[in-house]
């Protein structure tokens, strides 16, 4: 049989998202690193900020972006970043009260949260082939994370916010990038997500009971290196490249299948950390990261499956 596959456009997306995903998961263990020396929404501000203000430069260079700075761009913008904040958000407070396999697995419910969002929202129903797809990423996070869904905790609840924000900033984003300029709504996001993450610094759950200024003014923490080389490596490829790659992407495939794409997030973190840090996965492990590959394949309805028709041999006469 033959693989009918994707256009070269559909291809060159799906292979962008993947290396957005896995810059992703290279830098968990950065991030973990420099969370030592410095606060979460210190470090968040000093990322968003770094990647707006790489952006900004970027889209002012070019005549045709800067035309691009509509009302509507405005609004897209700050709308997409409100969400992408709440995910950020969400998911740090989940992460003072759960664990980080449950916090994993609870994200990474929005690739299921995205196709029952997407009929209501983008008025097209999701092909067959992503529910499957989403729920076997979704079985496949839970070998991966080896999650108790049992014993639940209060932080929890916060994730799974968090999940719903991502689901829904994934949605809009299919749904902003049909017509807007993907850079220009781009930066006007990131800049409204550093907008909220310095705001946070003055909220007590910020700070975690501890002084103000340590957390609001972290200039000591960069006296670290690990501290600014995950700033760097996060605002550029993680934050500026990324965010730029999916709205820009995204227009070349679905929600649904850019959430089950994310989904590889733990995978790339679980063999950088295999291959970095000699870190070990159980069976249960491989079998989760195997079941997500899968899903990707499962939930791309552009490819299919043709059998050959038997060749009648010809007689001679």
């Amino acid at each position: 049989m033959n693989i009918q596959g994707q256009t070269p456009r559909r291809w060159t997306a799906t292979i962008t998202l993947l290396l957005v995903t896995l810059v992703w998961g290279a830098t968990f263990s950065l991030t973990k690193g420099a969370l030592v020396h410095i606060g979460v929404f210190a470090y968040l501000t000093a990322r968003f900020f770094t990647a707006a203000l790489v952006l900004t430069v970027g889209a002012l260079l070019v005549p045709s972006v800067r035309r691009s700075f509509t009302k509507q761009t405005w609004i897209a913008g700050t709308f997409l970043g409100t969400l992408l904040f709440g995910g950020f958000g969400f998911q740090t407070l989940g992460l003072k009260t759960t664990t980080p396999a449950t916090a994993g697995f609870l994200t990474g419910l929005s690739v299921v949260i995205v196709p029952l969002l997407a009929y209501p929202i983008l008025k097209s129903i999701p092909h067959p082939r992503s529910w499957i797809g989403a729920v076997v990423a979704l079985v496949g996070l839970g070998l991966l994370t080896g999650v108790d869904i049992v014993s639940l905790h209060v932080g929890d609840l916060y994730v799974l916010l968090c999940s719903i924000f991502l689901a829904l900033q994934i949605i809009y984003t299919e749904r902003y990038t049909v017509e807007l300029n993907a850079l220009a709504v781009t930066t006007v996001q990131i800049a409204v997500v550093t907008v909220w993450c310095a705001a946070s610094l003055f909220l007590p759950t910020a700070r975690f009971h501890r002084p103000l200024i340590p957390d609001a003014f972290a200039v000591h923490a960069f006296s670290y290196p690990i501290v600014w080389i995950a700033v760097i490596v996060c605002a550029l490829p993680g934050t500026a490249f990324a965010y730029f790659a999916q709205t820009f992407f995204q227009k070349s495939t679905s929600s649904t299948e850019t959430a089950i794409i994310f989904s590889m997030e733990p995978v790339f973190a679980a063999i950088i950390g295999w291959l970095s840090f000699h870190n070990t996965l159980s069976l249960s492990g491989y079998i989760g990261c195997l079941l997500i590959f899968v899903s990707m394949w499962i939930a791309d309805p552009s490819i299919r499956f043709r059998r050959r028709r038997p060749r009648v041999p010809q007689r001679d006469i």
